[in-house]
């Protein structure tokens, strides 16, 4: 059997494990002490930015806010007397009615109230703060982890994590590669301004493959030196939630671009000490022996890289009964030009790994 060497667009793809990791993750702490009053979410389930997840003892703090308001209040009363004795001093002293001590008197009297209604509000505003902080809201659309603390539970900033929240909508997913690629993949970015030059795709735990593609979003600024790879990481719509973060799955990069490149079936190629050939047909149906250098492969078959033309005709089969000098009636297989027309027809091109 032969088979032509055809001319035909080739798409290359590399893959890597990978891992999805959370856009955003908060673990919600106390940030004031009391007792834990009540638990608003069920572990696992989904909340909205702003619902309110726990409540600490907000009664304490609300009794502070209280009482910090009505202590501005009574210098806010003191402060107005102060003002009024200040002016009436102030006139006074004008027309050397009063001792300069009084109206100095009058005058430091009034800056320590207006210094001390300054310290009150301060500390009325930090009540209302950590009358605030008695309330946890979620700070995105999420889904709510476990839960460490129960209803009843004294909890203080010591505590540690209260429970913990992921956001849900797009996901991350991390991975290395070789300097190599990342070498490749930025000498070729130059030239597609701020484009991507592959696109992710992801292939499940299950083996399915995921529906959405990804774009590659961030690279590392260094390399690890011992392992010669460099994190990457690519951003996948997750709207049905079906990545969860710690999930591992296998990324796979596939060039945006198709390149023309010589292909023949993997099964032609032979090898001697040499290196690699294969055997081919010429035009007088004489076997000839040539050597080739060979690229990635596409399917069943293998680029050539060096060694033949399009077109020639290449054994496949019954390499074991020709030697080269005989003459032959070549039998076409024609499996590389069939993968060729069955690629078309479904609007593929033949895929490199």
């Amino acid at each position: 059997m032969v088979t032509p060497v055809i001319f035909d667009d080739i798409t290359s793809s590399v893959s890597y494990i990978a891992q999805a990791v959370a856009d955003e993750e908060v673990d919600l702490i106390a940030r004031v002490e009391g007792f834990l009053e009540k638990r608003n979410f069920e572990e696992g389930n989904f909340v909205k930015k702003g619902d309110v997840l726990l409540f600490i003892e907000r009664a304490y703090y609300k009794a502070k806010v209280d009482a910090a308001k009505a202590q501005v209040e009574q210098e806010n009363a003191l402060l107005k007397d102060a003002l009024i004795e200040y002016d009436r001093q102030k006139s006074l002293f004008a027309k050397s009615a009063v001792s300069k001590r009084d109206f100095e008197k009058a005058e430091t009297n009034k800056a320590s109230l207006e210094a001390k209604k300054l310290a009150d509000e301060a500390n009325l505003e930090l009540a209302r703060l950590n009358l605030s902080y008695t309330e946890i809201k979620a700070p995105f659309d999420g889904r709510m982890g476990k839960s460490f603390y129960s209803a009843g539970n004294l909890v203080n900033p010591s505590s540690g994590k209260l429970a913990t929240i992921v956001k849900t909508g797009d996901i991350k997913v991390e991975f290395y590669i070789s300097e190599a690629l990342l070498a490749e993949y930025l000498n070729n970015k130059k030239d597609k301004a701020k484009d991507s030059i592959f696109i992710p795709s992801l292939i499940l735990p299950d083996g399915s493959v995921y529906g959405h593609k990804g774009k590659i979003d961030f690279i590392d600024n260094k390399i690890n030196s011992s392992t010669g790879t460099i994190l990457l990481r690519s951003k996948f719509p997750n709207p049905d939630n079906i990545l969860i973060p710690g999930m591992y799955v296998k990324i796979i990069l596939t060039d945006k671009e198709h390149k023309k490149s010589l292909l023949i079936p993997s099964s032609a190629i032979q090898e001697d000490q040499s290196g690699k050939f294969v055997m081919i047909v010429d035009k007088q149906n004489k076997v000839q022996t040539r050597k080739v250098e060979t690229g990635t492969r596409a399917g069943i078959n293998i680029v050539i890289e060096k060694g033949l033309n399009d077109g020639e005709l290449v054994i496949t089969e019954g390499m074991q009964k020709v030697r080269a000098g005989m003459t032959v009636t070549p039998i076409r297989d024609n499996a590389v030009q069939n993968q060729k027309t069955e690629n078309a027809a479904k609007g593929e091109k033949n895929n490199v790994q």
